[in-house]
């Protein structure tokens, strides 16, 4: 068996590369900006939280989105960046498998601050976790048609076959969603 190849960080060297590793970390703290803003706007119920929480959110995008046009544009003048070789309709069949991830954690990041802000008593966080743990299982699929589609094995985290795996995952988000509404309903007093 080979070794694995050991991927350098960042791929192109110089400060095209560098400009582009500043921008992934500013990336990642507004990210962390946001999740602890949302952390914020649901502990204390408090709307003067949702501006910066969304501004934190979307900035994440265009900060992530010049990281990798520099590396691109580094990759480019060094010579080394070789156009992609899958075809145009697998590409758009990556995106929508991308798109279907990513609406699936938006609406499930949605969801919880709907329900934990609209909801009253101490039941609001258990039935708040119900869209994310729905979403989890939705982002699940899209990464098996993901891995599907690149022609690459799912991750390994239990150790089961990638088919197996992701129906345990699967089965955890649909039965961990109708233990925790069981639990706000009938065990978790108001």
């Amino acid at each position: 068996m080979g070794e694995a190849r050991v991927r350098r960080f960042p791929p192109v060297s110089g400060p095209y590369g560098w400009g582009g590793a500043v921008f992934l970390v500013a990336a990642l703290a507004s990210t962390m900006g946001a999740g602890i803003y949302l952390f914020l706007l649901v502990l204390n119920r408090d709307g003067h939280f949702a501006i910066p929480l969304i501004v934190c959110f979307v900035l994440a995008f265009p900060l992530q989105g010049a990281a990798l046009m520099l590396w691109r544009i580094g990759m480019k003048r060094a010579g080394t960046f070789q156009p992609s070789s899958i075809a145009k309709e697998r590409q758009r069949q990556l995106f929508g498998a991308l798109a279907a991830i990513n609406l699936a954690t938006l609406l499930g990041i949605c969801g919880f601050i709907y329900l934990a802000l609209r909801l009253d008593g101490t039941r609001r966080l258990v039935f708040a976790m119900v869209p994310i743990l729905l979403a989890l299982g939705v982002s699940q699929l899209g990464l098996l048609k993901l891995r599907e589609l690149q022609n690459r094995p799912a991750p390994r985290i239990l150790g089961l076959a990638p088919k197996q795996e992701a129906a345990v995952l699967i089965a955890f988000s649909l039965i961990g969603s109708a233990f925790l509404v069981a639990a706000g309903l009938f065990w978790i007093p108001n």
